[in-house]
């Protein structure tokens, strides 16, 4: 359900951009941190991120679409490369691991 939400948010329109970029900004970190269906039900509807490569928008003659592009296409490569996928994911591991050994009680000055 959720899922479909996110994907039906990259089909708005171009004045709505910044939904857009957070909505591909969201499934490029599940994709990262998570493994099974998600990245399946990315794989299948990959041609809806793939139309955002070409995806140009310009607000006060300003581009704003260069964050979608670039999101775009590095989500097309995680999900084309399992190798590269698999290495973000392990690169995202040693993150939470790093964080999750962080609180603030170690933080205090005693």
């Amino acid at each position: 359900m959720i899922t479909e939400f996110l994907f039906e948010r990259l089909s708005l329109e171009p004045a709505l951009w910044r939904k857009i970029y957070k909505s591909l900004y969201l499934i490029d970190f599940i994709l990262r941190t998570t493994e099974g269906r998600f990245e399946t039900y990315v794989r299948t509807h990959i041609f809806k991120i793939k139309m955002l490569e070409g995806f140009k928008y310009k607000e006060n003659n300003v581009e704003k679409g260069i964050g979608i592009r670039d999101k775009a296409k590095v989500i097309t490569e995680l999900v084309q490369n399992s190798e590269m996928l698999k290495e973000e994911r392990d690169k995202a591991k040693l993150v939470r691991a790093k964080i999750s050994g962080f609180n603030y009680s170690s933080c205090r000055d005693n």
